[in-house]
């Protein structure tokens, strides 16, 4: 039996180096002698890192940070990194918590008509963060480590050597040693570790959002509150809750009064849903209610409710701040004081989930609200929301917002109703673990906007042209980090920007529209190669899409509009993709990190190319003769399958059934029955195998099973 020849560590502090890492080297070096023991540090303490080199030098050990990047991370079949997080992982290490005899007990008891079970078993799998410290209390992190050192261990050629991995220790550590074992590795607890809260990047960055209209806001708020308890002052609310409406989030996406933009109500329409018939909660420091919003709220009678101070900067007489009453029980659940670690964690997650619930169910009553939509489908808190709406008889639904490649838990959702884009993602929500009841097939929601957006694309794409451009290219690129290790990192934009902008540079017939996801960030991000970009944009050939809080302002449309052939870089997000090949534009995928599972790669080698070259050759063709190339970026093999109606109303489609819903609800009829009846006739109008039965408590899937269809009956 072969010993451990390296280790790897987690987290690294002076004190688990002298007690668990040191001793494990030299154990290893006594057992086997005259070979070189090795010790790679995922994170570290400066100090300990540096103690750690020296005294590893002073033993004979090989002690480094082990350097990566994840498009660099791919297993024995060329997969990237980033599916095995998003996709494979939290397949895996969920479908072992669920058979956990820990989890079976807890849950057995639960609700089955609440989402609570589903809360819990969406937790463990979700990614709060990628980059920060709460990294370090996440089970998939731990999984993605285990690839890491399998993928490194390939590549320094020791592929028959065991690895030791020790990490701070977590929940589901016997799930994860398992997993563990499965790629030949053995997983160590550390001692345990005391991080700071945030490291100083981060604390800088949550003080950057800290400014004086924030400081005032919070102290505004709070004389208010003691003036209204002193009778010294009334509030002047500008909308009233005397009738039934629908609840959703602001996400920076605000543009009430230009249809071009993305809109955090775009299917808001005076023929079905309309403005005056949806409230509008914010919770964003970095996007409040402010004076210019506020006069649009009261502009489009769009009632709106802020749930901090910090996130409205108005007149706190204005505009509701939401506070709910701590004095209303929540249920806590018990449990034995020597249960396990598991136990007693979804304990706490379960008080917390019913502390939402609450708040939620406190929230909707105030407000007299009965129906509730969002995108937010990788969020667990919206499940609380939907429980909240059955227990004052309302209705809650999820609209899809992206474009999915695959099944994973982290997709989950908890909601009375999901629309979406096509059947093919009833399947996939089915199979990653959603409890619904209806899926109701729309289109693409934003293809609305194409039209509209036709006169701008046309004004960018003649600036271009007056300026010598004679074939133009729009390039969308999807957000990166400044830690390249765990998601896209900046290198990989900086990349793909040289070889377009160089393209351009050298080619002066090129244009180039390029429309960034999150353009506030992208000049620093691109580092020199804003050099570039600063070149480009000189010569009057290149355009970019900078406008946006959160997100950019304007969708990929915009930008394909105005050219002549688009490029996407990035298979994992290829919801602009798809947006350009439905505006009917040809479209390139590039593929540079290995998703070759993605159903996109049914579009064949004339749309999806693996390296920059051969997609740059292939643009060159359709320039010389695009008659010649009529295959070029042609998703008309698969369009169908992406949206079935690709006829610019799938927004009208969602409005018409939420407003259908809303009509119901507000003349006192039971949430099912209004749901029913809905159903029944939108498949009418749109056809039976447009209304999908999930499986809401009647049947339960586990993650990966497919879902025995029932169609609603005409």
């Amino acid at each position: 039996m072969l010993e451990t020849a390296n280790i790897y560590v987690e987290y690294l502090t002076v004190w688990n180096w002298l007690k668990v890492i040191l001793p494990a080297l030299r154990l290893y070096a006594r057992e086997q002698s005259g070979r070189q023991c090795r010790c790679y540090i995922f994170d570290s303490t400066p100090v300990a890192l540096w103690l750690a080199r020296h005294w590893g030098r002073i033993e004979g050990f090989l002690v480094e940070k082990i350097d990566f990047q994840i498009a660099d991370v791919k297993d024995e079949q060329g997969l990237s990194g980033l599916s095995w997080v998003c996709h494979k992982n939290p397949v895996e290490i969920q479908r072992m918590i669920l058979n956990n005899p820990d989890f079976i007990s807890f849950t057995g008891g639960l609700d089955p008509h609440s989402f609570a079970k589903a809360y819990l078993a969406k937790l463990p799998v979700i990614y709060y963060s990628l980059i920060g410290p709460q990294k370090y209390s996440e089970t998939g992190h731990v999984a993605f480590m285990i690839q890491i050192v399998h993928w490194h261990q390939r590549r320094l050629g020791h592929h028959s050597l065991r690895v030791d991995l020790y990490v701070i220790p977590r929940l589901w550590m016997k799930e994860l040693q398992e997993y563990a074992k499965s790629y030949g590795g053995r997983l160590c607890a550390l001692g345990p570790v005391k991080l700071w809260r945030w490291k100083w990047a981060e604390y800088k960055s949550r003080l950057s959002n800290v400014n004086l209209n924030l400081i005032k806001a919070l102290v505004r708020h709070k004389i208010f509150e003691f003036s209204v308890k002193q009778g010294r002052v009334e509030n002047k609310f500008y909308f009233k809750t005397d009738i039934v409406r629908m609840l959703t989030e602001s996400y920076g996406q605000f543009n009430l009064d230009d249809p071009q933009c993305h809109s955090d109500v775009f299917y808001a329409d005076e023929k079905a849903l309309r403005l005056k018939d949806i409230l509008l909660y914010f919770n964003s420091v970095t996007d409040p209610i402010d004076e210019k919003k506020y006069a649009l709220l009261q502009k489009h009678d769009l009632a709106a409710v802020a749930l901090t101070p910090q996130s409205c900067l108005v007149d706190p007489a204005l505009v509701p701040v939401f506070r709910a009453d701590a004095k209303v029980s929540i249920d806590v659940p018990s449990y034995p004081a020597k249960a396990s670690r598991e136990i007693k964690s979804l304990a706490v997650s379960l008080a917390h989930y019913n502390k939402l619930r609450s708040y939620w169910r406190q929230f909707l009553q105030r407000y007299n609200i009965k129906l509730y939509t969002s995108w937010l489908n990788c969020e667990a808190n919206t499940m609380a929301i939907a429980d909240a709406l059955t227990d004052v008889g309302g209705i809650s639904s999820i609209y899809q917002r992206s474009y999915k490649p695959g099944v994973s838990p982290q997709l989950a959702v908890g909601t009375d109703i999901i629309f979406g884009f096509s059947n093919r993602d009833c399947e996939l929500q089915a199979g990653s673990g959603s409890q619904f009841r209806y899926y109701v097939t729309v289109g693409y929601l934003g293809d609305n906007r194409f039209d509209v957006l036709r006169p701008r694309a046309s004004q960018i794409r003649n600036q271009l042209l007056t300026h010598g451009a004679k074939h133009i290219i729009a390039y969308f690129d999807e957000n990166t980090l400044d830690d390249g290790r765990w998601f896209h990192g900046h290198k990989m934009a900086q990349d793909n920007y040289r070889f377009l902008l160089e393209k351009l540079l050298f080619n002066s017939e090129l244009g180039l529209v390029l429309k960034p996801k999150v353009p506030g960030t992208l000049r620093r991000r691109l580092g020199d190669i804003n050099r570039l970009l600063v070149e480009a944009e000189k010569t009057g050939r290149c355009f970019m899409f900078g406008e946006g809080s959160i997100f950019g302002s304007y969708p990929p449309a915009a930008a394909a509009l105005a050219a002549d052939i688009a490029i996407h870089d990035q298979l994992a997000c290829g919801t602009a993709g798809l947006e350009a090949a439905l505006a009917g534009i040809p479209t390139l995928l590039i593929d540079l990190e290995g998703w070759s599972f993605s159903p996109l790669y049914g579009l064949g080698d004339h749309v999806v190319f693996t390296d920059r070259d051969s997609a740059w050759r292939a643009c060159e063709a359709y320039f010389k003769d695009p008659l010649a190339h009529p295959r070029a970026g042609n998703w008309s093999s698969m369009i169908n399958e992406f949206d079935p109606f690709h006829d610019g109303r799938a927004a009208q489609r969602m409005s018409r059934y939420l407003k259908d819903l809303l009509e119901g609800l507000r003349a006192g009829e039971k949430p099912t029955e209004v749901m029913e009846k809905v159903a029944e006739r939108y498949a009418r109008q749109w056809g039976k195998d447009k209304v999908q039965r999930g499986p809401r408590y009647d049947v339960h899937l586990s993650v990966g099973e497919s879902l025995n269809r029932k169609e609603v009956r005409l």
